[in-house]
């Protein structure tokens, strides 16, 4: 039987380090507004250092995942898809949020009805 936990932990670390990583990228690199009238915020920079955390982050589960839980196979090829995949995901779905946000004229998600 696969253990769904190490998916589980998969899918939020390689999410999570994609916005960590375009956040940080975005701020000492960013020059270019990736989408200035949706997340003033957000550069073109920090997006593609994101969805470079994001295959990077995907690979080391590859290499690291099967000596952690043998059930957990992710092949390299597949690795690094899922991880240009999620990457990509990620962002959209930030800015995604980032249009609901500014379509309801609140500052914090946690705020949106």
């Amino acid at each position: 039987p696969v253990d769904g936990r190490w998916w589980i932990i998969y899918l939020l670390t390689v999410t999570k380090i994609t916005d960590v990583g375009a956040y940080f990228a975005g701020n000492l690199w960013g020059r270019r507004k990736l989408a200035p009238t949706i997340s003033p915020g957000k550069t073109v920079e920090g997006a593609i250092f994101g969805l470079l955390c994001a295959i990077l982050a995907s690979y080391l589960f590859h290499v690291f995942g099967a000596s952690v839980d043998a059930s957990f196979h992710l092949g390299a090829i597949e690795s690094l898809c899922l991880g240009v995949i999620l990457g990509a995901a990620s962002q959209f779905g930030d800015l995604s949020e980032s249009l609901l946000k500014r379509d309801a004229n609140k500052k914090d998600s946690n705020a949106l009805p």
